[in-house]
């Protein structure tokens, strides 16, 4: 009988240590019910995250069951519930709203507690229906690659095993679970790739699994490769609002659309954005959105920033001895003085249409003619932040400083505004 489904290798080859926090994600099916076995034994800190979707009846019995078995083996359980009334008004896809609800509980409870990986149930079967997905929805090569092992702090043990590994250790080890229901209904795209498209695949072709999960290892090597041609290439620059990417070579390409695009499909761009992106290059205050991201064109300069930007004030008290040069250039790798005035309270925070600035003595001017002057536009000037002392602008991060910012070196408290 085989004592362990998922190989010592896999821990040590993502670094994934014995005493890290795990949070386990649990619906309470075979798949899930396997992992959480193999975390239990392993691991001497899990959790376990459940969803009840309330979208069927047996919901309740699946989450009561989750719980009684975590209660038996004290492992921590945390539960979210799903209001029914909310899918009563929805309108969109279910299923990718369900999926976002689960990521965003997942997220939550790493936060909280502390949690070093988040593991899922996925496995071979799951990524050969994402690649069919996919492959009806039009993704091209990145699609192509099915799930991934790993996606930042996400791990996939099982991804490299089918069900029927899962299946067959299940039924071994003794391991109980509870049968959904709902993994048969024809109403979900994914059911009926599941249950209708991959049965006639299988009569065609037997080994279709195998085959299928090569492509998409190979898919993804190739993924690999135009990511990093398009990374060389580009340049893309690291800012503190986002990326800025200089376009000003890109038309000496033989297929600069697409090119492009490689770039800027992993901020869900799309081959059309990205087509009259290039045929806009030199004109100025263009933007295109993503479900995710902003895009704002520049003559040959491309500003990219999350969709939904949220701008933070902090109040900074000052006293005693110490530098502040470790906060500022954690905001504006530009800043570089580090003393202030004893018992100074400093206000820092993104600048507003009606803001003015002491140039010089005695003469006044707009921040935001101030950032025209210096040509910063689009999401760069939007991102600006300033420091405000006594009710008096005294430094515009990384462009311009008054010659207050002189003083008493000090220590910081960071609290918000």
């Amino acid at each position: 009988m085989k004592e362990s489904l998922i190989s010592e290798s896999f821990w040590t080859q993502n670094n994934i240590g014995v005493n890290d926090v795990i949070l386990v994600a649990v619906s309470g099916g075979v798949d899930s019910m396997v992992l959480l076995h193999e975390m239990y034994h392993r691991f001497p800190h899990i959790l376990v995250a459940h969803i009840h979707h309330g979208l069927r009846q047996e919901s309740d019995m699946e989450a009561q069951f989750v719980s009684d078995y975590c209660s038996s083996k004290n492992i921590p359980c945390f539960i979210h519930y799903i209001d029914p009334t909310f899918w009563e008004t929805f309108q969109g896809s279910m299923e990718t709203e369900a999926r976002k609800i689960r990521y965003a509980f997942f997220e939550k409870l790493q936060l909280q507690n502390s949690v070093n990986w988040i593991v899922t149930a996925h496995h071979k079967n799951d990524s050969i229906e994402t690649v069919f997905m996919n492959l009806l929805r039009g993704t091209g090569v990145a699609g192509m690659k099915g799930i991934p092992v790993r996606r930042d702090s996400y791990i996939r043990p099982l991804i490299n095993l089918s069900k029927r590994d899962i299946l067959n250790y299940a039924i071994q080890k003794e391991i109980i679970w509870v049968e959904d229901a709902s993994n048969q209904a024809l109403n979900f795209r994914r059911n009926q790739i599941r249950n209708l498209l991959i049965p006639v695949v299988q009569q065609i072709q037997p080994e279709f699994e195998k085959t299928i999960s090569f492509s998409a290892q190979f898919m993804d090597r190739q993924n690999q490769v135009m990511n990093d041609l398009a990374n060389r290439f580009f340049n893309m620059q690291v800012t503190s609002y986002g990326f800025v990417v200089d376009l000003t070579s890109v038309c000496w390409l033989k297929d600069p659309i697409m090119t492009l695009f490689v770039l800027l499909r992993r901020f869900g761009f799309n081959l059309e954005q990205t087509g009259d992106i290039i045929k806009l290059l030199g004109e100025s205050n263009k933007k295109w959105f993503s479900t995710t991201h902003e895009l704002q064109l520049w003559e040959n300069q491309l500003q990219i920033s999350t969709r939904w930007r949220t701008y933070q004030a902090w109040e900074i008290k000052a006293h005693g001895s110490g530098d502040f040069k470790r906060f500022i250039q954690y905001i504006s790798k530009e800043t570089k003085r580090d003393i202030w005035p004893i018992d100074a309270i400093i206000q820092i925070r993104v600048w507003n249409s009606g803001d003015r600035m002491e140039f010089e003595a005695g003469k006044h001017k707009k921040v935001s003619d101030f950032l025209q002057e210096k040509k910063v536009r689009g999401i760069e000037k939007e991102s600006v932040l300033i420091v405000v002392y006594q009710n008096k602008i005294v430094s515009i991060l990384g462009y311009w400083e008054h010659e207050l910012w002189k003083g008493a070196p000090c220590t910081l408290t960071l609290q918000d505004a």
